[in-house]
């Protein structure tokens, strides 16, 4: 038999295996098991909880309105079986054990704490009334618990989430979201998905059906410098009170505040610059705003000083601030009219294009197109432009003049072939021989940067000629160098295209000009000699021009009638050469080569004797000589047995002039050294001199400079002194007028005040007379109403009567300064005046 032994605040469960219950025994006690008894759970301590603490027990057990547990039929506890039920310390103020199917849901927790700036986010999971907010809550419905409170937990509702409060600084704000239809705090109702700005500054607890979209908004800064381009998502008043459209434009300046939250409805587009303009500068701006609206396709213009935004829409011409626009003296424009445009009496139709001519200020204006702005070009006599008439279409150049173009003209681009282009840009030599003995010419292309308005001009070289031709006449002309070739409008330069290389290949040099020579060529041609031995020969031509008269244009056209001249000679040449030497054998051809060679070329007289020229008489060309250079058989062991020969014979000759020329070297030596001496105490002399002359100039330079700098100090003393006199002149006289204007000033205020009490007075004498007018009146029917109640009958027996009579009379009628009389009698006016004295 086992002993239990439970101490004070324990408890244990024991299954009885007969009934198949369990129930709970609690100490202090000891327990002895019974055989059909089984300890289900161990010793355990009771469940303590303090004054703030709390535990969840799953299938507590159920107990009646006092209280007390209720058990089941067959004697073991009745149990809410799935339920959930808290405990406190205020149903369960002492320590309490767990009945059988009792279990702990974790550990003993403490009281939530919401502090001041916290809140408990709520969600209802099971029907129940909320004794605190006195309402029937229903499963999935949610709502806060603020701070500062301490939360008890119920099994109805669960923490969804603990929120702490939104600290909202200045300048910044919070956005938020509904989740559904409620009212915020401003009392403004919402609908679900609305978003909204909380702009207070503090700390801000979100409402259950709020959403934190952005937890810190930050302003922008607006300076006078800075403004915001906003745009509207939706219809709604801005925080300045105005309405704004969906797709609405506008602007938010230092004006309307220096700091600017983003609402929820607006659109950040851009940060916008303030654009200044000076008192020189001015700009157009197109689609300006009027009325808040965009007139789209007109334009405004500014003029400095100013400072302003462009509004939404608003765009400058160009993305650019005009200056105005100084012309001198050589400076024009061209302008162009877009519309209809008064300039002073002149009236200008759309289209019309005229001039404005310096010296001047100029700001264009809306209605024109700077087409333009046109310079006046200085040209020298050799300098020249293509000018183009745009109504007649006509070109001319002008040169040798200071030339600003018209309204109705144009520059004329006169384009040349890319041959000339080239030409034109190159440095000619008169003739180079390269390291073959071929005649060339030097070019270096510069003409990339060639204005093609600009006249064309060509240095023909000396003894050259170069042909240009008008295609407008059909005609052409020949200029003889040295010459500077003006180009016309409609001409054209004719090029040249020679052979060359060694053998001459077509269409190796090109050239604006044909050098009259005298000039040589060279040539490199294979002959056969009747005994069939090839030979190659390097000929060199010596040839020139024939020119008897420049004037003779006929005879001078004949220079271009043959393009390639170098080429065609050289073939002609050849032949020639060719068919003389197959006629003779190599011996004679070798020891007579050049006579053989001349006599084929220039033919021979009728004495036999080799001629001296040949004339091509299609361009005039004529060959004055002709000299091998070299020549040497094709043959290699030809070449070299011919060549041991040659050495020999040269050796010799190399020999006898090297001995000649060391003769003559040391000739020449000793009379350098003499000449060097004597050329030596010249120079000495002439440098003495020229010290001599330099010293005088110095001290003549010192005196001028020593005046110079005296003179310029008094003029400027002068100067100066005539500048203070003149400032103090202008300042009496600014004085003076200043002065007059003060005097002015008070006089007219004066005299306006002086016009302003007589005003008044009338005015007061117009009131007054109107007011005794009004009495008159008033007096007058007065009187006229008292005699009419007395009667006609009794104011004459009223006159009858005696004096104290009269003076009641006149009393009761009001006339206190009138007598009555028939104008006859006299009346006693001291009587009358007592009587009336007395009655009064």
């Amino acid at each position: 038999m086992d002993i239990i032994r439970i101490p004070l605040r324990h408890y244990v469960h024991i299954k009885d295996t007969i009934s198949n219950i369990t129930y709970m025994m609690e100490g202090a006690k000891n327990y002895a098991l019974k055989s059909n008894e089984v300890l289900v759970k161990n010793l355990t301590p009771h469940i303590v909880l303090g004054k703030s603490q709390f535990i969840k027990i799953l299938n507590p057990v159920e107990r009646d309105t006092n209280g007390k547990i209720i058990f089941e039929d067959f004697g073991g506890v009745k149990l809410r079986w799935g339920e959930e039920e808290i405990r406190t310390d205020s149903l369960s103020k002492d320590p309490f054990p767990l009945y059988p199917g009792e279990e702990p849901q974790g550990k003993v927790s403490e009281f939530i704490i919401i502090q001041a700036n916290e809140e408990l986010q709520m969600r209802a999971v099971r029907p129940f009334h909320d004794e605190t907010k006195n309402k029937d809550r229903k499963p999935g419905d949610k709502w806060m618990l603020r701070g500062p409170s301490l939360y008890i937990p119920r099994i109805e509702e669960e923490i969804v989430n603990k929120i702490k409060a939104l600290i909202i600084k200045p300048n910044t704000a919070i956005k938020l979201r509904a989740s559904r239809d409620l009212v915020d705090k401003y009392g403004l109702k919402r609908k679900a998905g609305e978003e909204w700005l909380i702009r207070e500054v503090g700390s801000y607890l979100p409402n259950v059906n709020e959403e934190v979209v952005n937890s810190l908004v930050n302003a922008y800064t607006l300076t006078d410098k800075i403004a915001l381009q906003l745009k509207a998502k939706a219809d709604f008043n801005d925080v300045y009170g105005k309405p704004r459209n969906a797709g609405d434009e506008w602007l938010v300046t230092i004006e309307d505040s220096d700091m600017h939250l983003l609402d929820v409805n607006e659109i950040f587009i851009n940060k916008i610059d303030i654009t200044i303009l000076s008192s020189r500068q001015y700009c157009v701006i197109l689609n300006p705003v009027v009325g808040g609206k965009p007139q789209y396709g007109k334009k405004i213009q500014r003029r400095g000083e100013a400072s302003f935004f462009l509004r939404p829409g608003e765009k400058l011409r160009g993305d650019k601030i005009d200056e105005v626009i100084v012309l001198d003296e050589n400076d024009a424009l061209l302008l162009e009219a877009e519309e209809f445009y008064e300039d002073g009496e002149i009236k200008r139709l759309p289209g019309e294009k005229w001039m404005i001519k310096g010296p001047c200020e100029f700001i264009l204006p809306l209605q024109i197109t700077l087409l333009e702005k046109r310079k006046a070009i200085p040209l020298d006599e050799n300098e020249g432009i293509y000018v183009r008439d745009i109504f007649t279409g006509d070109v001319k150049v002008v040169s040798g003049t200071t030339y600003l173009l018209s309204a109705g003209e144009e520059f004329f681009e006169k384009n040349l072939h890319p041959d000339v282009e080239c030409l034109l840009g190159s440095s000619f030599s008169n003739s180079q021989i390269n390291e073959k003995g071929e005649v060339e010419y030097v070019k270096q292309a510069l003409a990339a940067g060639r204005e093609k308005w600009r006249m064309v001009t060509f240095r023909a070289p000396d003894n050259s000629a170069v042909q240009v031709f008008d295609y407008k006449n059909m005609s052409s002309r020949i200029v003889f160098g040295p010459e500077l070739i003006k180009l016309g409008p409609h001409e054209e330069f004719t090029v040249i295209n020679l052979s060359g290389k060694k053998p001459k290949v077509e269409n190796q040099i090109k050239n604006l000009a044909v050098l009259l020579g005298p000039d040589f060529m060279t040539d490199i041609i294979e002959v056969e000699t009747r005994d069939h031995a090839r030979l190659r020969l390097q000929l060199c031509y010596s040839w020139k021009f024939e020119v008897v008269d420049k004037k003779d244009s006929q005879e001078n056209g004949k220079l271009f009638t043959v393009n390639d001249f170098v080429g065609d000679a050289c073939k002609n040449l050849a032949a020639k050469i060719r068919g003389a030497v197959s006629t003779v054998p190599f011996e004679t051809f070798h020891k007579n080569s050049a006579t053989i060679v001349k006599s084929a070329i220039f033919g021979l007289t009728t004495e036999g004797v080799a001629k001296n020229r040949l004339k091509f008489s299609s361009n005039n060309l004529v060959i004055i000589n002709v000299d091998i250079q070299t020549q040497e058989p094709c043959d290699p062991k030809t070449r070299e047995n011919l060549s041991k020969s040659t050495n020999l014979s040269i050796n010799s000759i190399n020999k006898m002039q090297k001995m000649d020329a060391e003769h003559k070297q040391k000739m020449f030596a000793e009379g350098s050294k003499g000449r060097l001496g004597l050329q030596k105490l010249e120079d000495d002399t002439h440098a003495e001199r020229q010290n001599i002359e330099y010293l005088r100039k110095k001290v003549e330079t010192e005196a001028v400079k020593s005046t110079g700098r005296e003179v310029a100090t008094a003029k400027a003393t002068a100067k100066s002194n005539e500048i203070r006199g003149e400032s103090t002149v202008e300042e009496a006289k600014l004085k003076v007028q200043a002065l007059q204007i003060e005097v002015m000033s008070a006089l007219i205020q004066e005299e306006e005040d002086l016009q302003e009490e007589i005003k008044r007075k009338e005015q007061n004498v117009d009131v007054l007379l109107d007011k005794l007018e009004k009495i008159t009146k008033i007096e007058v029917d007065e009187f006229r109403k008292t005699v009419k109640a007395i009667g006609r009958e009794t104011i004459i027996s009223m006159a009858k009567a005696g004096p104290k009579v009269q003076a009641k009379l006149l009393e009761s009628l009001g006339i206190k300064s009138f007598l009555i009389t028939d104008g006859k009698n006299p009346i006693n006016l001291f009587n009358t005046a007592k009587g009336i004295i007395n009655n009064k």
